[in-house]
């Protein structure tokens, strides 16, 4: 497994060395231990094709503008070594940390390379809109505290969690727990 993805980052790394610009998608994630991580993508044109790939993910000490941005940039030099001179795109989550206009992510991959553009990722736009738009709806809240009250009984009580592993299993199904 690890020489496939060996393998697909010298890919990456050939198809990046022709392309005059690039850009990157980076979203923080959090793994099943609770640590803060920094997912990166790249985006670029390879023999006319636009083309979207994962370059990488790396464990974030802090979840800063200093530390993200850190990780993003050891994430892309083990890719390319001249990406910072093909950057002109930052697609990030709008959170004030990475958008911040001293100390945010983008600014700091910016520098002193005012061309270089920040995009609020459509996606996470779109959800903030739902959120808005859908807190005011009552029935909206009453589902969400049921599931979110559901998931609290079995996610934080071990007896709770095998009680409900055994009502499936005596009813012959795949037990289906939160995790």
């Amino acid at each position: 497994m690890h020489h496939i993805a060996e393998v697909e980052r010298n890919n990456i790394r050939e198809n990046l060395k022709n392309p005059t610009f690039l850009s990157i998608m980076s979203d923080g994630s959090t793994d099943t231990s609770v640590k803060d991580e920094e997912l990166v993508y790249v985006r670029f044109c390879h023999k006319g094709k636009i083309e979207l790939k994962f370059v990488g993910i790396k464990s974030v000490e802090k979840a800063d503008g200093a530390h993200i941005s850190n990780a993003i940039s050891a994430i892309m030099e083990g890719v390319c070594d001249e990406w910072r001179s093909k950057l002109v795109a930052l697609g990030t989550d709008g959170a004030a940390v990475m958008t911040g206009a001293k100390n945010g992510v983008v600014s700091r991959l910016k520098g002193d390379r005012a061309y270089i553009i920040g995009i609020h990722c459509m996606a996470h736009r779109l959800q903030l809109t739902f959120s808005d738009a859908i807190r005011s709806n009552v029935m909206f809240q009453k589902v969400e505290d049921l599931l979110s009250g559901l998931y609290t009984f079995y996610h934080t009580s071990p007896l709770n969690r095998v009680n409900l592993v055994n009502s499936f299993q005596a009813l012959g199904h795949t037990p289906l727990v939160p995790t």
